[in-house]
């Protein structure tokens, strides 16, 4: 090879390097650079469009989402409150539609961690006690109507969901359907699970709901990591606000 070919294919190289690598979207090089992204990206998100509200996670396992959203928006001066959803015990026995092992072998107890594991992972991850509140136990009976009430949460501006399953992520949206405003993000970390199928997982489970309720209208927002889905949420509640505000 001549020294003008090497030149030219040291120059390809390089260029495919800079274009591929270096000046991709850090969305989608990775599960874990893609959820980094997507904090910063949803706390930006609510600050530039003054959302308030609390930050809502269900599925929280080891924590390292929940570490990520809260360094995210302390960076960006947001100190939204904190809430930990998680049964604590991994998944419960997948059923009905999540019973499944073609697609994945979910199992009962998969991604268990203790309260004190996650506490710990906390500390290690310099999020202080004090920022956020632990709701313990399997959604279908801690997400009763009072929840709210004796917690003190009014509105969502962010909301993590990592379900995984359809009978999952079913409690969890209606739990969610009164706390839904004009600019509420929500998160979907595994919404293209099951192959991407549109009657499996939590893909599933949230368009049962918006058929439930038609009073909530999404956006298509950001996709991250290899399975993850972001929407903004639009509500006729808040909209007829705004056209009363209007005068209209």
């Amino acid at each position: 090879m001549n020294l003008s070919a090497l030149r030219q294919r040291v120059f390809a190289l390089g260029r495919n390097l800079l274009k591929y690598r270096l000046l991709r979207d850090v969305s989608i090089r990775s599960d874990r650079f893609g959820r980094e992204h997507m904090a910063d990206l949803a706390a930006r998100f609510v600050r530039n469009n003054r959302v308030d509200g609390a930050y809502l996670e269900f599925g929280v396992w080891r924590g390292s989402t929940f570490a990520q959203f809260y360094h995210a928006l302390r960076r960006h001066g947001l100190h939204l409150p904190m809430y930990a959803f998680d049964s604590f015990a991994g998944l419960p026995a997948p059923g009905g539609v999540d019973a499944l092992p073609a697609y994945e072998p979910f199992r009962a107890g998969q991604f268990g961690c203790s309260v004190d594991q996650f506490a710990r992972e906390m500390r290690a991850r310099r999020v202080p006690s004090t920022a956020y509140t632990v709701i313990q136990g399997f959604y279908d009976r801690t997400l009763t109507p009072d929840l709210t009430e004796r917690q003190g949460i009014t509105r969502a501006a962010l909301v993590w969901i990592d379900c995984v399953l359809y009978e999952s992520a079913k409690p969890v949206l209606e739990f969610l359907a009164p706390l839904l405003q004009d600019g509420t993000l929500l998160m979907f970390n595994d919404f293209y699970r099951f192959k991407g199928h549109p009657d499996l997982g939590e893909r599933k489970a949230f368009t049962e709901f918006l058929a439930r309720h038609p009073d909530v209208r999404v956006t298509d927002y950001a996709r991250f990591s290899s399975v993850g889905q972001a929407f903004i949420v639009h509500t006729t509640r808040d909209t007829a606000r705004l056209e009363t505000a209007a005068g209209v």
